[in-house]
């Protein structure tokens, strides 16, 4: 929390963030990195980045460390923070349920030397 804040100059900032990433309990704010689990480390790094307001994040292997319903509720967090924000987000991940959740405007399948792009949505909506 107090790292998030330095970065943010805004409680209320940070707490969203934390919130945004699936780490809203209230004992985790007061956690030091090192004692939480390799999921929550992983929520936290992205935490992190995303206070840094990029315009662009790269994400490999996406939520690979979280379980399935904590995945889709950090995937759905993350699209809508990221369209709010204006981030363009680029996930590699072979999760359905991530891709599901964060209804992308474009997925590119990427396999035996091929690519195949598919729009999902009209992006002037």
């Amino acid at each position: 929390m107090e790292r998030l804040y330095r970065q943010l100059q805004d409680v209320g900032a940070a707490i969203e963030v934390l919130n945004r990433v699936g780490l809203s309990d209230a004992v985790l704010y007061r956690a030091r990195p090192k004692e939480l689990s390799t999921g929550q480390r992983e929520r936290y790094r992205l935490a992190l980045l995303l206070a840094q307001r990029p315009d662009l994040l790269l994400i490999d292997e996406f939520a690979a460390h979280l379980d399935v319903p904590t995945a889709r509720r950090v995937a759905l967090g993350l699209g809508k923070l990221v369209r709010q924000a204006g981030i363009t987000l680029v996930v590699a991940t072979h999760r359905q349920e991530v891709i599901a959740s964060l209804d992308p405007d474009l997925l590119v399948f990427v396999g035996y030397g091929g690519l195949m792009a598919i729009p999902r949505k009209d992006p002037r909506t």
